[in-house]
């Protein structure tokens, strides 16, 4: 069964399973912000699920403290998509969790 849906996931989505790293499902909005977390997590923050993890990348001066507790709720999605994130790039691990979330 899991098969026959990502075959046709892939099918659906045929540009995008074809280059996975220089493809983006959908317009600039959410896909490119989803894009930029991973990148930030794999790179500058870290996968924390205790406290608030502070951001200094963005809200100059002083940066920003992201609450930790909506990790937990992600984690499912997140934690993988950081691993290959870390392994395959930003691009190509999002349009993992595209692929993988037709698929399921």
């Amino acid at each position: 069964m899991l098969l026959g849906f990502a075959a046709l996931a892939v099918y659906l989505t045929w540009p995008l399973a074809r280059d996975l790293d220089g493809r983006i499902f959908g317009l600039p909005g959410d896909s490119t912000g989803t894009i930029a977390l991973l990148w930030s997590f794999a790179e500058k923050t870290g996968y924390h699920f205790l406290g608030t993890t502070e951001i200094e990348l963005t809200g100059a001066p002083f940066g920003w403290e992201f609450p930790n507790a909506l990790n937990v709720q992600w984690a499912v999605v997140f934690v993988p998509a950081v691993l290959a994130t870390k392994v395959i790039g930003e691009v190509a691990a999002y349009n993992l969790i595209v692929l993988s979330g037709l698929v399921l």
